[in-house]
């Protein structure tokens, strides 16, 4: 297990992101979640070979470790977690999300998974992931979605319920802004769980039909947005010397030499005369 230096400041502490994406509710969120990138991301390849990982590398980040998605993805996502509770397994990696410990321009895709959501610094983490993607790579940021009923329903809960109502609740427009700043294509941008926070069957049930609909025309009033972006990369035009006027030298004429004796004596005459 690596541990690295962590700065993060989450607005809801760890114990209680881990017991609320352990919940029934959290567990629909991730399961709605895992369907949907799955069916963004598709194979990696119309042969499903395997790339060269040594080079190339997933990532997958999150608040905390229940907040991961078992992603069926190859090469497998490293997964990265800001606030960890123990126990952890071995191969999970401890770092702040805005100061990723990753190689620039190495990642092949990164998953950044209600990361903005709790972190005092949502934009630094937007620009860490870019830096860590490689030309073409893939990333998808999800996080919930302020215009929608639970955009609403936070500000009665705000006060009762921390987790998750004391999220930013980041506008996806102005993630998807970040994201083009930053040099990134936005491939697509997806909504999900159209149902009501409150937890009442009857309630919940009449809004299914409702959300169904709204998910098969994509209508930005989701409680949750999926987002993929690819870093696009400017050709480099390498910097030259610049261009400096040679200096003219004066133009030097070779003098005839009175030394040589011409074999004709009849020339040497009239030159003479």
């Amino acid at each position: 297990m690596k541990f690295l230096n962590q700065r993060a400041s989450l607005k809801c502490s760890a114990k209680r992101q881990q017991d609320w994406f352990h919940s029934v509710v959290g567990q629909e969120i991730l399961a709605a979640e895992k369907q949907l990138v799955e069916s963004l991301l598709g194979p990696l390849d119309q042969n499903h070979k395997p790339v060269d990982v040594t080079r190339e590398q997933s990532i997958q980040i999150a608040p905390c470790s229940n907040a991961l998605v078992n992603i069926e993805y190859w090469p497998p996502l490293t997964p990265v977690v800001c606030d960890p509770i123990p126990p952890l397994p071995s191969e999970m990696i401890i770092a702040d999300g805005a100061e990723l410990p990753l190689v620039p321009d190495n990642t092949r895709l990164l998953v950044i998974h209600h990361l903005c959501d709790f972190s005092d610094h949502p934009q630094q983490i937007i620009r860490e992931a870019i830096l860590t993607l490689a030309p073409e790579g893939k990333l998808v940021v999800i996080g919930f979605n302020p215009i929608s009923l639970w955009g609403l329903w936070r500000f009665v809960s705000l006060w009762f319920n921390p987790m998750p109502w004391r999220a930013n609740f980041i506008r996806p427009q102005r993630m998807t802004d970040w994201l083009t700043l930053l040099n990134c294509d936005i491939d697509h941008k997806k909504f999900i769980v159209y149902k009501p926070a409150i937890k009442q069957h009857w309630l919940t049930h009449k809004f299914g039909f409702i959300g169904m609909l709204a998910e098969r025309y994509n209508l930005p009033f989701g409680a949750v947005y999926v987002i993929t972006a690819t870093k696009k990369t400017r050709a480099r035009t390498p910097i030259r010397n610049r261009w400096k006027r040679p200096e003219l030298k004066p133009l030097i004429l070779p003098k005839p030499s009175f030394n040589h004796v011409d074999s004709d004596p009849q020339r040497n005459a009239e030159q003479k005369s």
